[in-house]
């Protein structure tokens, strides 16, 4: 079962490994939001991708 991160701008992305969400959604917050989030920052939003 992989995660899924939500954003407000009604992107969604998933993945299974956690370590390559946390990466595509730092990077999707920088290139969409010029926003800076840190791994905790990025777990915190994590929900399971049902």
């Amino acid at each position: 079962m992989g995660k899924v991160v939500r954003c407000a701008c009604g992107m969604e992305i998933r993945n299974q490994d956690e370590t390559q969400l946390i990466s595509e959604v730092q990077q999707h917050a920088s290139e969409a939001h010029e926003m800076s989030l840190s791994d905790e920052q990025v777990r915190a939003m994590m929900q399971i991708d049902e």
